[in-house]
């Protein structure tokens, strides 16, 4: 017999479910028998089986003056799954608006490791503004976590139409079509500063986000989510900008 606990995680209560469950196992049945089943007191039992009639869990008759109960099908559980997600479907606009009225609160997120740091990268292909701007040696960038995946994410960002706005290392660094240049087709524009620049593996900035994170050495980021924190860096990087090369040495 199906668990108890399973079908409370539907939406029922525990003795909701132990007087359906039993209705499923006992077929149509006199209140007397049902009790039987679940030891439940008859005055509570007959609020039950009102509650679950309510739900369209279980159907009665009359027979020969006395009421019989019915368990409908199971599929009815599947239907009040569905009504439910219709609700909130049509309720959730609202709830977001409600949601995006609340005052600003900054956040900071931090991550750790190889799957953290592409937890980030992964959280930039979220960008709603479509650019991201990144201070990056390149070198850094494809050591951690890794060329492979560095390469489908800077083709993924690309995918989804994604601009990236970076600035290199002038000396030193890795300078080829599929991450240190200028590139039509993976959408990216970039500018050279001197090395001194690039303390750090990468800072990006987008939508209200700014990313830190370290060299493979020390292993971790963070997001810091903040309009003004993000507003202040995208001053710092377009200044930065102006002031860039357009060649590496």
């Amino acid at each position: 017999m199906a668990k108890i606990e399973y079908i409370e995680k539907l939406g029922l209560t525990k003795k909701q479910a132990e007087v359906y469950l039993a209705c499923l196992k006992l077929g149509p049945s006199k209140v007397g028998g049902i009790q039987k089943e679940v030891n439940i007191k008859r005055t509570t039992l007959y609020d039950i089986l009102g509650e679950l009639e309510s739900l369209g869990l279980v159907s009665h008759s009359i027979k020969q003056k006395t009421r019989i109960y019915n368990p409908e099908n199971p599929n009815k559980l599947k239907e009040l799954i569905d009504d439910k997600s219709k609700i909130v479907q049509s309720i959730l606009p609202d709830l977001q608006q409600l949601f995006a009225s609340v005052t600003y609160r900054p956040a900071i997120r931090f991550f750790e490791g190889s799957e953290g740091i592409k937890q980030i990268y992964q959280d930039t292909l979220n960008c709603k503004e479509k650019k991201i701007l990144q201070i990056v040696s390149v070198k850094d960038f494809q050591e951690f976590p890794g060329k492979v995946f560095m390469t489908w994410y800077v083709e993924e960002r690309a995918r989804k139409n994604i601009k990236a706005q970076a600035i290199h290392p002038k000396a030193g660094d890795i300078y080829d079509n599929h991450f240190g240049k200028n590139n039509i087709l993976l959408k990216r524009e970039v500018k050279y500063m001197p090395t001194s620049l690039f303390t750090m593996s990468m800072i990006m900035v987008y939508d209200n986000n700014v990313v830190a994170m370290s060299t493979k050495k020390e292993n971790y980021g963070f997001i810091i989510e903040s309009k003004e924190y993000s507003n202040a860096m995208r001053a710092m990087f377009d200044l930065l900008w102006k002031l860039g090369s357009e060649s590496h040495d």
